[in-house]
């Protein structure tokens, strides 16, 4: 059995949420099946007020992984605020998904790479 990747949620402008915790504890599991060598994982939530509109959310995702960390966050990026937690969530670990994805497939390209150049 694999070990659970450490995790740490932060919520900011907003208070916990245990729905939102669950959630991004899924979508960090589903990770490891991209990447298996997550060795940890940050998540900031934040929700920004916006005068007489309630609050538009954000996530920052930070992943660590042997000899990189990966970051997904828009500072400051109106087209990347939405009025739903939940797509900011989406949209925020979907960033992660595609880079761990680019991530493994360069390890296995260079993998490949050295092996061919082994066999000659």
């Amino acid at each position: 059995m694999t070990r659970p990747v450490p995790l740490q949620i932060t919520f900011r402008g907003m208070n916990h949420s245990d729905a939102v915790a669950e959630r991004i504890k899924n979508k960090v599991s589903k990770l490891r099946r991209i990447h298996p060598r997550i060795l940890g994982c940050r998540v900031i939530v934040e929700a920004l007020p916006v005068a007489g509109k309630g609050s538009r959310f954000t996530v920052h995702t930070r992943v660590t992984i042997p000899g990189a960390e990966l970051v997904a966050s828009h500072d400051g990026d109106a087209a990347n605020q939405h009025d739903s937690v939940w797509v900011a969530l989406r949209e925020s670990m979907n960033a992660i998904a595609r880079q761990l994805r680019a991530t493994a497939e360069r390890r296995q390209d260079r993998r490949t790479a050295s092996s061919a150049q082994a066999q000659l």
